[in-house]
């Protein structure tokens, strides 16, 4: 088996209590810096790959329907996408026939972008910050 390691908070939201438990237990809270909104009711499968193709072709600004649970966590280059596998949107084709997870991966990769793991991602590029002043970074 699997031994998980990872947190992600759903919506985004969480305490600083909540935070320093997870730490506490072991955890390292991750978050998403690339949303496809594939939970949005009614999303269109062209709409979520138009989203991804402007994010990966533009690496340092946010899409303008960028979700406000990452605004000002720093673009670099290097994404952790958040899908929901309980969606059956990435099954649904888009306007050339792929299904949109076929064409999403495509687009990744024709970008120039390596489709990873988080652990390497993380290690890849890791970005560090302070939870309690999200403005200030440090990405050494």
């Amino acid at each position: 088996g699997y031994e998980m390691q990872y947190f992600r908070p759903a919506r985004g939201e969480y305490t600083m209590e909540k935070h320093d438990d997870l730490v506490e237990s072991g955890y390292s809270m991750i978050m998403w810096n690339l949303d496809p909104t594939d939970w949005r009711p009614n999303r269109e499968a062209d709409g979520i790959l138009d989203l991804v193709k402007e994010a990966v072709s533009n690496p340092t600004q946010p899409p303008d329907a960028w979700d406000s649970a990452n605004a000002g966590l720093p673009r670099r280059g290097s994404y952790v996408m958040l899908a929901h596998d309980i969606k059956s949107i990435w099954l649904k084709q888009v306007k050339d026939g792929r299904t949109l997870l076929a064409a999403v991966i495509d687009e990744v990769r024709d970008a120039g972008y390596e489709i990873v793991s988080l652990d390497k991602c993380l290690d890849r590029n890791p970005v560090k910050f302070d939870l309690k002043n999200l403005d200030k970074f440090d990405d050494s």
